[in-house]
């Protein structure tokens, strides 16, 4: 599980609103059996993003937004491992995104 990688959301019931998780967390911090990750969100579900906050990001030819203000941790069972894309490249704005958060800078 590399930090940055995109996983499919494996729950039915909840796919359509939250169709991926980004993993936040980085892989030296596997001693838990949790993950920290972040909901991307269709961006017709957001109500205006706010662009540090809420980057957009493009998988699988949709639009979708990283909805920081859903942050959890969850099962690393729960993620499984069904990646579909890495967002490494975007590292810069995704930890814009969490310091935002954090520090509203």
């Amino acid at each position: 599980m590399a930090q940055f990688d995109v996983y499919r959301n494996r729950n039915t019931a909840s796919r359509e609103a939250i169709p991926y998780f980004l993993l936040l967390q980085h892989e030296v911090i596997e001693t838990r059996a949790l993950r920290v990750v972040v909901p991307l969100v269709p961006l017709s579900r957001a109500e205006l993003p706010i662009s540090r906050l809420n980057p957009i990001f493009e998988i699988e030819e949709r639009k979708f937004i990283l909805s920081m203000l859903e942050i959890a941790g969850i099962s690393t069972s729960f993620l499984g491992g069904d990646i579909v894309t890495s967002l490494s490249h975007r590292r810069d704005e995704i930890i814009a995104a969490v310091d935002f958060l954090v520090t509203g800078i």
